[in-house]
Formats: C-alpha cells, sequence, structure tokens
C-alpha cells in the first residue's frame, strides 16, 4: 500500500488543494465552508486514496474513542459531494467508501506531489490440481455433520446433502469438497452453481462450462459431457439441484456408466432416488435446551449468531446479560443457519434485547398464526418477512426489484434495473449498501480487476430471499414491468460490449461470461411474454460474446437456429446483427442457418450503408466459404470484406483479417502465400503484446506445414506450443496438441502415441473438432494391424466431420489415402467400405471406446448402432 503523504503538506487535486496543517479545504485559492468531522473524514478518505476505507475506520478518524450511529458518515459524506462535485468521493456497497476520479467531468486525478509508490512484489503459488471451489467459511455446530458426509464422499461415487432450504447445504458441501485431499482427485474439485439454471437441457453445457469447455453442436450435451468426463477423475459439487432432479437422474446415470473417476457431492431439498446415491439428511443446528451462559455458548445455532453478530456489530458483546435473550431467539428460529444469520444482521439496528422483544411480534403478524401454530417449514418464510419487513418502503422496492437478477448482477446493472422516477441511481446506491448491511444482498469479488485493491464486486441474493424477493414483485404487480426492464437494462448493458467486441479488454471480456444466467433468464421471459419479439432478437444480437465467452456456443446457436429466420418486420439492423452474431457462435461448423444469416446480415448492411459492419459480415460469410471449400465466391468476398475493414482497424480485428487471408490460401493449397499472412496475423498480435493471440497464429501455421508435408518443423512448433498455451490455460492447446498428433502419426513416430491423441481428442471437445484426433487414432490401429477397429473409428471420424459441413483439407485427404492403402493390403475395398459404414453408426461413446480404451469388437458395431 502506498504511504500517505505527510499531514503537514498541502495536496492539490484539480482546483482543489486540502491543507491539512490550516485544516483548510481551498478552491482556486478561496477557503470553502468544511465541517470539523467532514474535514476528518476527507483527511481519511485523502490519506488512504489507493484503497477502500471502511465504516469503521472513517468512525475513529472522526468520532475517535465515541460511539455514534453510522449514518453520521453519510451525512459528512454527501456535505463533502456538495463541495467536491458528486464523483469525488465513491461508495462501493458493502466496503466502504474511496476517494477517487472520474474521467467524465469529474474531479482530475489527484496530485500527491511527495509520494512514493513502492513496486509489489508477486506472489507465486505451488501448483496443484486446478479447483474453482470458492473460499470455505467456517462452519458452527457441524463438525459431526462434516465428518460424515467426509466418510461417505470417501466410500462412494454420489452423495447428497439433502435438507430443507437455508439450512446450510451449501457451506456444508463446499467445507466437504475443500478437506478432501486434492491428490484424490487429480482432474480438480469443481463447483457447479444450478440455483440459475432453469431448462434440464443446459445442464451439461452448464457442467462443461465450468470445466472450461463447451460443447460441440450437432450432438447430445449429456453424450458429449458423458465423452469430456471419461477419462477423469475429479469431483462434481452440484449446488442447489431441486428443480432440476428430473434432467439430473439420466445425466448422474451417463456419467455413473461413462466416467467412473468422477463424483458427485449434490445438494437439493429432495434426494434424486438414482442408483448408488447416498443420502445424508442435514437437520437444523442445536440449540440451547436451557439459557446457560456457558452451556449455550457451545450450542452450533448460539455459535453462529454471536459470530455473525460480531461481523455485523465489532461492539457487540456476548455475556450473561443478553445470554438468555440470544438463546430464545435461537430456539425461536429452530436452528436454521440463514434465519439466525438474517437476525444476528439486525444486531447492530434493534440490540439484541431489541430484538428479542420484537421477535414474538412479527412472527405473529407475518405468518398469521401464534407461536404454538408456526411450522418449522414456515420458519425461513417468517425469518425474510420479519427482516423486509423492517425496511423502508424505497429498501423494499430495491429488494423485490432485485430479484429479477438471475446469478447476479453488477452494481451499473442493479441501478439502472432498480432506480426509477422516485429513486435516482444515487439513491440506488446507498440502498445496496443498506441491504448488505443487513445481509439480504451478499457482496463478493468478481474475480476480475488488476489487483487485490481494485477487486471488482459483484452482487447478489441468495436464492431463497431471491425468490421472496419475486413473490413480492408479483404481489405488487409489477412483476412484467420489471422483468422487462431487466431484458431491456441487459440489452443496453451488452450494446456498448458488443461495439467493443474488438477492443474490450481480457479481464473485461472475461467478466461477461458472468451474465450468461441473466442473458439466458431475459431471453426466456422475453420468448414467452408476447409481444416482445423484438428485445428477443435484439438480445441475442448483442449477447453473443456472453455465450462465446461462458463456453456455451452451442446453446447460443441453437437458441438462434431456432429462431431462424427473423421476422420481416424487425428493423434491418436487428435482422443483420442477429444474422452476424448466430455465426460468432458457429465455431469450426458451417449450418446451412449461419451462411443464410451472414447472406441476410450482408444485404442489409449493404443497404443501411454500414461498411464497418459488411466489412465483418463479409470476413465471416468468408470464413464459412472456407470451412465448406466453396470456391464459386469466396475469394470475391474477402477481398471486398478485406477492402471495407480497411487497414486502421483494431489489433484483434486486423488479426482475425489476416486470419482469413491465411485460411483461405491454405484451402487453396498456396502454402507460401497462407505462411505469409500467418505470419502477418502473429505479428499483429506480438506487437499489441498478446501472447495467447501469437501462439494462435502459431498453431496456424503448423496446420499449414502439415498440410505441407513439412511435418519435422510442424511437430517442433507444435510441441513448443502446446507448453505455451498449457501454461496460459487456453482454449487453443488443443489444435496445438492435434498437430502435435498429426505430425507424429506422418512421421510414423507411434512410440506412446495413442494417450497423446486421446489428449487432443478429450481438448478438441472443448471447439468441437474431434474428427482429426480420431482419424490419428485410426491411422495408429491401422499400422497396428488392428484393421477392423481402425476403419470403425475412420468411419465415425468421416460421419463428425460431415455433419459439420466441414470440407476435408490436404492432411485429411492424405490419411484416409493412407488408412485405405493399409488396410486394402488385407481386406477387400467391399470390407472396407462395410467396416466404414458401421464406424457412421456408431454412438460417439462407443466410437471412443473403440478408439482409446481397446475396447472388444466382438458384437461392438452392431450393439451400438443408433
Amino acid at each position: 500500500m502506498p504511504t500517505p503523504p505527510p499531514p503537514a503538506l498541502p495536496i492539490a487535486f484539480g482546483r482543489f488543494e486540502l491543507r491539512p496543517a490550516e485544516r483548510q479545504l481551498l478552491l482556486d485559492g478561496q477557503a470553502l465552508p468544511v465541517g470539523a468531522r467532514a474535514f476528518d473524514v476527507l483527511m481519511a478518505l485523502v490519506e488512504r486514496r489507493e484503497r477502500i476505507v471502511n465504516k469503521h475506520e472513517l468512525l475513529e478518524a472522526a468520532w475517535p474513542g465515541m460511539v455514534v450511529e453510522e449514518n453520521n458518515i453519510a451525512v459528512q459524506v454527501g456535505s463533502l459531494r456538495r463541495l467536491l462535485g458528486p464523483s469525488a468521493i465513491a461508495t462501493i456497497p458493502g466496503r466502504g467508501y474511496r476517494f477517487t476520479a472520474l474521467a467524465d467531468g469529474g474531479v482530475p486525478p489527484l496530485v500527491a506531489r511527495s509520494v512514493a509508490l513502492p513496486a509489489s512484489a508477486d506472489a507465486t503459488a505451488a501448483s496443484a490440481p486446478p479447483s474453482n471451489l470458492p473460499a470455505a467459511t467456517r462452519l458452527y455446530g457441524r463438525e459431526a455433520d462434516l465428518q460424515a458426509v467426509a466418510e461417505l464422499l470417501r466410500e462412494h461415487a454420489i452423495v447428497s446433502v439433502v435438507g430443507a432450504g437455508g439450512m446450510g447445504k451449501t457451506k456444508l458441501a463446499l467445507c466437504a469438497a475443500s478437506a478432501v485431499p486434492a491428490s484424490d482427485y487429480p482432474h480438480g474439485r469443481w463447483w457447479v452453481e444450478l440455483a440459475a439454471i432453469n431448462e434440464h437441457s443446459s445442464l451439461a453445457e452448464t457442467i462443461a462450462a465450468v470445466l472450461g469447455a463447451s460443447l460441440p453442436a450437432g450432438r447430445s450435451p449429456l453424450v458429449a459431457l458423458g465423452d469430456l468426463l471419461a477419462q477423469r477423475q475429479l469431483l462434481l459439487v452440484l449446488d442447489n439441484c431441486e428443480h432440476l432432479a428430473d434432467g439430473l437422474v439420466p445425466l448422474v446415470d451417463l456419467l455413473r456408466a461413462q466416467a467412473p473417476g468422477v463424483r458427485l457431492l449434490l445438494t437439493s431439498q429432495e434426494s434424486l432416488k438414482c442408483e448408488d446415491e447416498r443420502v445424508y439428511r442435514l437437520g437444523p443446528l442445536e440449540v440451547p435446551a436451557h439459557d446457560d451462559a456457558a452451556q449455550a455458548r457451545h450450542c452450533g445455532a448460539v455459535a453462529l449468531f454471536v459470530e455473525r453478530a460480531r461481523a455485523a456489530d465489532p461492539r457487540f458483546d456476548w455475556s450473561e446479560h443478553n445470554a438468555q435473550d440470544v438463546a430464545e431467539i435461537c430456539r425461536r428460529l429452530d436452528g436454521i443457519p440463514l434465519a439466525i444469520e438474517l437476525a444476528a444482521a439486525r444486531v447492530p439496528l434493534l440490540g439484541v434485547q431489541g430484538l428479542h422483544a420484537r421477535l414474538d411480534r412479527m412472527f405473529d403478524v407475518l405468518t398469521g398464526a401464534s407461536r404454538m401454530k408456526l411450522r418449522r417449514h414456515q420458519t425461513l418464510r417468517a425469518a425474510l418477512e420479519w427482516s423486509v419487513g423492517l425496511l423502508s418502503a424505497d429498501e423494499r422496492a430495491v429488494l423485490r426489484r432485485l430479484g429479477v437478477f438471475v446469478g447476479g448482477f453488477t452494481l451499473e446493472l442493479a441501478q439502472q434495473v432498480a432506480s426509477d422516477h422516485d429513486m435516482d441511481e444515487w439513491r440506488v446506491l446507498d440502498i445496496l449498501g443498506a441491504l448488505i448491511d443487513r445481509s439480504l444482498v451478499i457482496a463478493e469479488p468478481s474475480g476480475q480487476g488488476h489487483g487485490q485493491g481494485d477487486m471488482q464486486l459483484r452482487y447478489r441474493l441468495l436464492e431463497p430471499t431471491r425468490a421472496f424477493a419475486l413473490e413480492q414483485l408479483a404481489a405488487a404487480g409489477e412483476s412484467a414491468a420489471w422483468l422487462r426492464r431487466h431484458a431491456e437494462a441487459l440489452r443496453d448493458w451488452l450494446t456498448p460490449m458488443e461495439a467493443a467486441r474488438w477492443t474490450l479488454p481480457p479481464s473485461q471480456r472475461k467478466a461477461l461470461a458472468l451474465e450468461h444466467g441473466n442473458l439466458r433468464a431475459a431471453v426466456d421471459w422475453t420468448e414467452g411474454a408476447g409481444g416482445e419479439t423484438a428485445l428477443t432478437y435484439e438480445l441475442l444480437a448483442k449477447g453473443w460474446l456472453v455465450w462465446q465467452v461462458s463456453g456455451a456456443i452451442n446453446e447460443g446457436l441453437q437458441r438462434m437456429r431456432r429462431l431462424w429466420p427473423p421476422p420481416a418486420s424487425l428493423t434491418p439492423e436487428i435482422q443483420a446483427g442477429f444474422g452476424f452474431a448466430m455465426s460468432r457462435c458457429a465455431g469450426e461448423s458451417a449450418p446451412d442457418e449461419v451462411v443464410a444469416g451472414l447472406r441476410l446480415s450482408v444485404a442489409l448492411y449493404r443497404e443501411l450503408g454500414d461498411t464497418d459492419r459488411l466489412g465483418e459480415a463479409l470476413v465471416a460469410l468468408a470464413f464459412q466459404g472456407v470451412l465448406r471449400n466453396d470456391q464459386s465466391d469466396t475469394q470475391g468476398t474477402l477481398d471486398e470484406g478485406m477492402r471495407l475493414v480497411g487497414s486502421n482497424a483494431p489489433p484483434r480485428k486486423l488479426a482475425w483479417l489476416a486470419a482469413a487471408e491465411g485460411s483461405w490460401a491454405w484451402r487453396r493449397e498456396d502454402y507460401a502465400q497462407a505462411l505469409l499472412a500467418i505470419e502477418r496475423q502473429a505479428e499483429v498480435f506480438r506487437t499489441a503484446g498478446l501472447e495467447e493471440g501469437v501462439q494462435l497464429a502459431i498453431n496456424n501455421r503448423c496446420g499449414i506445414l502439415i498440410d505441407s508435408g513439412d511435418y519435422t518443423q510442424a511437430l517442433a512448433l507444435a510441441q513448443d506450443s502446446a507448453l505455451r498455451l498449457r501454461r496460459l490455460k487456453s482454449g487453443g492447446l488443443a489444435w496445438a496438441l492435434i498437430y502435435v498428433a498429426l505430425a507424429r502419426t506422418m512421421l510414423g513416430d507411434d512410440q506412446g502415441l495413442l494417450p497423446v491423441v486421446q489428449e487432443a481428442f478429450t481438448a478438441g471437445l472443448a471447439i468441437g473438432t474431434t474428427y482429426q484426433p480420431l482419424n490419428v487414432a485410426a491411422t495408429y490401429h491401422a499400422r497396428r494391424g488392428d484393421f477392423q477397429r481402425a476403419a470403425l473409428v475412420a468411419g465415425h471420424a468421416r460421419k463428425m466431420r460431415d455433419g459439420q459441413k466441414f470440407h476435408p483439407v490436404a492432411i485429411d485427404l492424405r490419411m484416409e489415402a493412407l488408412l485405405r492403402r493399409t488396410i486394402e493390403t488385407a481386406h477387400s475395398p467391399e470390407v472396407f467400405a462395410a467396416w466404414l459404414a458401421s464406424g457412421e453408426a456408431l454412438s460417439q461413446a462407443s466410437a471412443v471406446a473403440i478408439a482409446f480404451d481397446m475396447a472388444p469388437l466382438a458384437g461392438s458395431a452392431a450393439s451400438s448402432v443408433v
């Protein structure tokens, strides 16, 4: 952290000057009226300007040794904003305030004339199996539960933690998953949140996306996921499963059959009732049998309450004076963790005695029943109603409006959706902070930012709270209005992102994946709302980057193919954008709808005179021509597109143009021209400092070298690229591995080849390109004399390639000829053709088993046809 400037030195920022010694704030040399407390708050913020300052620091700076209400801070910050401008001090909901400078007419950057900024040291972490497990929190009163779940997980492949909502299933599962040795799962421990999933069909793609993969188009997502995980040893934690039980049973059965190395830990309100499942039913926390403070403190419910109360108010003190009240509160809340956390969050507002005094009245009023008639399954609703009942009208309105978000939201989206003519965005910001303080909204790091101090926050409602908020929205008659507001706000938020598609910083581009749940929910609502057709197509047209970066391009493509063609009543801009977006989700496939969509885009952009978009649509159409080997107009399409895009485009776009030119020359077998274009692509990435892009260009070079017959150079480049892309955790690793396998095969290097080919196949699943690794496997088996196995695998590979409408390149034709010559030395062409046909009829799982697991062939082809 940078060293604060000495208090005696004046500090200048823009037209302002802060003089600590004289306790003065000047504007253009004239002293401004600043109160003593406001000046102390300003000094605390300025001295700590490189970070967020929490409320406790500000209280200590301005009111040292005094007990005052926190709203005094907001009063002083408000007075400072009136002097300095509204953008001078930023509110960071749930964390505090920060002295800031905004580019859009706000306060100019702070000039700290006497501050030296020390360089920060980078931390290095030891290598370990991959994991996305969130940081585990401490459990209270769950030691026996944790031990029991851990033992079940060691002994059984499917373990379900089952219990009522708000019982703490998620936290227990997270702690259990974190406690198992990472070495038990060499392919990682993975957390999959299912609360935002509404359709069974999205399950497989959601799991694949968490694993960093995307499932290829044209095949069953379940089967593709089974293939992806077939050789993995990993732990999948599926959280919040109850609403997807019907879809989860076949998925679990498939994984048990095809991926025996995968273990599943699930949380749900009910068991799946599937074979091999072991169920652990989670009950409430232990509550005190009596009011003895010493004994009550050891009960899990009381321990949780005390900890959460202290987190909400550090001044809270557990003692004999409040032990009886705390014990009664925990008993009345039935030991349900979420209800207890909500109650403890009210301690700063009401105190323990005030909380206890209100508890009877709030339950009686909000449940409509006497205390004796209160059923335990009502307790969570009662706690939520009681908590929300303490909010102001504006706070209740914001909370119920935030319920429309799925999977969390950014601060910007929250302000846009929740504000109205009576509440501006600044008011929503303050209310959001209050809701976070009261544990109704969770603020957590998004994983985006340039460093720990700059980590951006993301916000979400706990799912029970979100469900309650949606009920309140419906009761207020506001559901349709705010679901529409949510869809429109998301469209408006995505529009500049899509417009900046070639210039978005990598971290901002990656953050788009977080809005996958919101985009899916918005599209679902607009499709079913009636009269929202234009909004549906706008969301899909603007949101293609979300599908792309979240690894769900197949989901996006299938949604758009289902809605093709767009209605003629839509504006030309929407129709053209929709056609282009569909192509960006097509990956390495070229279905007819995508080509038709791009042709429509080209025609409409031409009519609109939008030369920039027209150029991109033409280049995208040329790429489709490359995939299909369309010799009729690809060259003219590419030439026009490149001319319109021009040479002053952003680096990523210039690299894309070079790749298009190189791919077309490659398809025409003009390898010298292709290499020149791809070297230009690499140089653009190199100049822009984008190492991953450089390696992707090198992959293209490897493919060209292989097609031209230079296998030795291609192998050296591909092996080096694979090492670099593995370090970068890039999806481009798949192509590097594929080229390693192809080059080694053509060089006759079969020693230890099959595991390499299998890794290339597994990596290729993420990008929808697996036919080439299967061809390599077929050639490997043919050279070993296992001719039928080779032909079956080759037949399935051919079916996969043709299904993508991808025209074979030179290496494909060369390997097919080699395979044919090898097999027909021992068998007739008719036998070879029959085996190929049988291979085309194989299921994906059967073909993979035959290729890599050496599955017996007796009856395989006949029994596994689909």
